[in-house]
């Protein structure tokens, strides 16, 4: 994570993807659908709590079927 919010998303980011200060849990990848959920709802967060946090996120996601573009609005 990178920008003004990146204090308070990388640490999550490391429990949920990179399962840091976890113990007793299986360590499975990470599927295209709960991968979105997660930086989804990451940034929506940052965006309620950072002022700095811009009012949308494009999300670009790359699979062997091709790349293809999100646009998240994190301010309603």
């Amino acid at each position: 994570a990178g920008g003004s919010a990146s204090a308070m998303l990388q640490p999550l980011l490391d429990n949920q993807v990179g399962f840091k200060n976890t113990q007793n849990v299986e360590h499975v990848p990470l599927s295209l659908d709960r991968a979105m959920r997660l930086v989804k709802d990451v940034f929506v967060s940052a965006a309620e709590r950072d002022v700095y946090t811009g009012d949308a996120l494009r999300i670009c996601i790359v699979t062997k079927e091709g790349i293809r573009e999100e646009t998240v609005p994190l301010r309603k």
